[in-house]
């Protein structure tokens, strides 16, 4: 999963169908690499250069795969047509102004987000966007239709549905009742709103492919930088958390 999924060389010559079971893995193991980075970082450097550059590790790991998708899925959006077409464009391989206006909306909020956060939890909430990237990806991917072509059917024909749901929710949201309580609206939130952009994508597109889903977890990781800033929602539960407390 780690080979497939991210630019580290591990045994990823061939992939195996177990690996979309573990897809929350590399996924977590970037938002855990980019916190680490952080702290290193912000030793040395500015608050929020270390921030920037934290946020920039995750698709470097990831290998620029969801980039790609959100600037092909804002292609997509805005092309006026039946599905068919919106799904030609986003295959093409040049990047219309949807394609450049989606990539600068999201960064941009995500960053001015990210740096509205007081800086000791910067880090943190890195972690915590990502995971929460990895539940908007799995809503997309659980029990949609796909086209008979590319990532996303591929996925669909090889694996076990409920097994990949499982697989993939139940080990973020013990991460999240372990490290992350105060924060169980926000996580609840952001399950709400993958699920209305998962309605949108499925009444504009019909069905899904690999650009949808990349693009929802990089859309997943904003909504989440944003609801952070959103101190009603967070609720202290207990004020034993080691790792993170707001």
């Amino acid at each position: 999963s780690i080979g497939f999924f991210t630019i580290i060389p591990v045994n990823d010559r061939d992939f195996q169908k177990s690996g979309i079971y573990l897809m929350w893995i590399p996924y977590t193991l970037a938002g855990v690499l980019s916190l680490l980075a952080f702290y290193l970082l912000s030793y040395i450097t500015d608050t929020y250069v270390s921030a920037i550059i934290s946020l920039i590790i995750i698709p470097l790991i990831l290998g620029f795969q969801n980039i790609d998708a959100l600037a092909d899925f804002g292609d997509g959006m805005m092309k006026r047509g039946v599905p068919e077409e919106r799904f030609r464009v986003m295959k093409s391989p040049d990047v219309g102004s949807g394609g450049i206006f989606a990539l600068f909306a999201v960064y941009s909020i995500s960053i001015v987000s990210l740096f509205s956060i007081n800086p000791k939890y910067i880090g943190q909430a890195l972690l915590f966007s990502q995971l929460n990237s990895v539940i908007w990806m799995v809503s997309i991917m659980f029990r949609n239709s796909t086209r008979e072509e590319g990532f996303a059917y591929y996925f669909r024909e090889i694996t076990d549905k409920n097994m990949f749901w499982i697989s993939n929710i139940v080990p973020v949201l013990i991460i999240f009742v372990l490290l992350f309580q105060s924060l169980f609206i926000l996580i609840l939130i952001s399950f709400l709103f993958s699920l209305f952009f998962r309605l949108y994508a499925g009444k504009i597109f019909e069905k899904i492919n690999g650009d949808i889903i990349g693009a929802g977890g990089e859309l997943g990781r904003m909504f989440s930088l944003i609801l952070i800033n959103i101190p009603v929602l967070i609720y202290p539960i207990s004020p034993y958390f080691l790792f993170l407390h707001f």
